[in-house]
């Protein structure tokens, strides 16, 4: 989730700078800020997948933060 979150947001700055809706001066927008409200499926296949949470239902691990992260960026 995180590393979709940062991915998204990675696109969405470098699409604002590309158009110049956002100065070299201006701070990036934060994930936080980008990612409220929004909902996606990502499918990821792992040899080994690290599950947290009570139920296992939330995929974790750096590997994949990663993965997803550079998936979002153009």
């Amino acid at each position: 989730m995180e590393g979709f979150r940062d991915g998204v947001a990675a696109a969405v700055n470098a699409y604002a700078r590309q158009r110049r809706l956002l100065t070299p001066a201006d701070p990036d927008f934060g994930a936080d800020r980008i990612g409220e409200g929004l909902t996606a499926v990502v499918s990821v296949k792992l040899d080994h997948p690290e599950f947290h949470g009570a139920t296992n239902g939330r995929l974790g691990g750096a590997v994949v933060r990663v993965c997803v992260a550079q998936a979002g960026c153009p």
